[in-house]
């Protein structure tokens, strides 16, 4: 499982200074109002090439604050036939609307799994000087 976090902030497009807002529930990429989603396309794999599109999936009560960037949270789990792809092409910004400019601030890929214990305890680190 990977976790992909950001920060994100939509401005208008044509007046840069001022934040723009969108709806945290809206979840079509068709509706103009709809927050960022990340789509993610995986290719050449062994198996079938797949499209995935993750909304943040952070709390969708809290309004978008159009001055300021907003957290956003998404899992991928990783499948047999997604491990074997050997191209992974992350967009920001599809279906966004004309009017917006999508800013991005501190976006992170983080593997997210609980590891085997290792067979013997590990040492303590070595002292300093």
């Amino acid at each position: 499982v990977y976790i992909i976090r950001g920060k994100f902030k939509y401005l208008d497009l044509i007046d840069l200074s001022q934040g723009l807002s969108c709806d945290p529930k809206e979840r079509s990429y068709n509706a103009a109002d709809h927050c960022p989603y990340l789509r993610i396309y995986f290719s050449s794999c062994d198996g079938n090439t797949e499209d995935l599109r993750r909304w943040n999936e952070l709390d969708t009560d809290t309004p978008w604050d159009p001055d300021a960037f907003n957290e956003w949270e998404a899992t991928i789990a990783i499948t047999a036939n997604l491990a074997t792809c050997r191209s992974i092409k992350f967009e920001l910004g599809y279906k966004l609307s004309k009017e917006r400019y999508l800013m991005m601030d501190d976006l992170q890929v983080l593997q997210n799994t609980t590891f085997a214990p290792t067979a013997s305890p590990t040492g303590a680190p070595s002292a300093g000087p």
